[in-house]
């Protein structure tokens, strides 16, 4: 009688949990329902959303996540980058020369060919004399 008893509550558990597990997880079926993919991260549950946004899934059901990705800022100018038209790496100090037809430093220039260490004598040696 025991062991009738203690089977039948066996199958009772057994069954109840099945019917909680069969319901699902609402926060999970929420998700699934607005198309997004179900990750766990440790213990938490997220769902990653159809346009990229990721939400924890419980925040996503009690409507606290935003619907849309939330933009992403644009990345600020590459500091020392900047070139001109030539290639030539202006924020270091370089700047084309046509006279010997590559990026030059206009004071070390002036210094190997000895003309005025101005913008004026810079301008004047690379781009209006025959050297």
């Amino acid at each position: 009688m025991f062991k009738t008893i203690s089977t039948l509550a066996v199958i009772a558990l057994l069954s109840l949990s099945s019917a909680a597990f069969a319901m699902g997880n609402p926060a999970s079926i929420n998700c699934l329902e607005k198309g997004g993919k179900l990750k766990v991260i440790g213990e938490v549950g997220y769902c990653q959303l159809p346009n990229g946004a990721r939400c924890e899934e419980w925040a996503l059901f009690r409507g606290e996540c935003p619907a849309k990705k939330p933009p992403v800022a644009p990345k600020p100018p590459q500091v020392g980058g900047a070139r001109d038209a030539h290639g030539c790496l202006s924020s270091a100090g370089y700047a084309w020369c046509a006279s010997t037809n590559q990026c030059e430093r206009p004071w070390e220039l002036a210094k190997q060919k000895n003309f005025p260490n101005t913008p004026a004598g810079f301008q004047q040696f690379c781009h209006h004399s025959g050297h």
